[in-house]
């Protein structure tokens, strides 16, 4: 396959040739936030307001706060998935400056309410109790939720980083986690 674009990024970044991966999201996400087997980290695909073996440790440092450390400007976009149960735990408190995410493992794409994979398929109701599942930075987005497919909303985002970005306050490290790509199939 020609992939003229791709190789062209690469010879102006780093090419990482290894990577391990498991069998659940989570997991891989947060090995490759950590650096360390998912064995090492987590290999549990729980709810992200789990304190115990379904999220990172607190302790171990994700690469966003690296890289940061060292000039980078850092954004998340997309799915989370890594934690939520305190502030620490959020893309924030793990390193990134900015960030727009839904924390659960899926999320209706086009009303951003937290879900359950099967559940999510069927239509919620305006007046559900379901919460909006979408934060930007520390706090909800409500004004951004139910506005527009998620898609739509993360890739205009992530190209807004990009345009607004300033390169004389560093490089920049993006993390950017489509909802599209993850169940529910909307």
């Amino acid at each position: 396959m020609k992939t003229p674009n791709a190789l062209a990024l690469l010879q102006d970044g780093i090419e990482l040739d290894r990577h391990y991966a498991f069998v659940y999201c989570s997991p891989s996400r947060s090995s490759f936030m950590t650096g360390r087997l998912p064995y090492h980290v987590q290999q549990i695909n729980r709810q992200n307001c789990d304190t115990g073996q379904g999220v990172a440790p607190l302790n171990m440092t994700f690469l966003p706060a690296k890289l940061a450390a060292v000039g980078y400007q850092t954004f998340h976009v997309g799915k989370w998935h890594l934690g939520m149960s305190t502030p620490g735990h959020i893309p924030k408190g793990r390193g990134f400056q900015e960030s727009l995410v839904y924390f659960e493992g899926a999320e209706d794409h086009n009303t951003q309410r937290s879900c359950q994979d099967p559940e999510c398929i069927i239509p919620i109701p305006a007046n559900a109790s379901s919460p909006y599942d979408l934060w930007v930075d520390d706090g909800p987005a409500t004004a951004l939720a139910g506005v527009e497919h998620s898609g739509f909303l993360f890739g205009r985002t992530a190209v807004g980083y990009v345009q607004a970005l300033n390169l004389s306050n560093g490089p920049l490290f993006m993390h950017l986690a489509p909802a599209s790509s993850h169940t529910p199939l909307e």
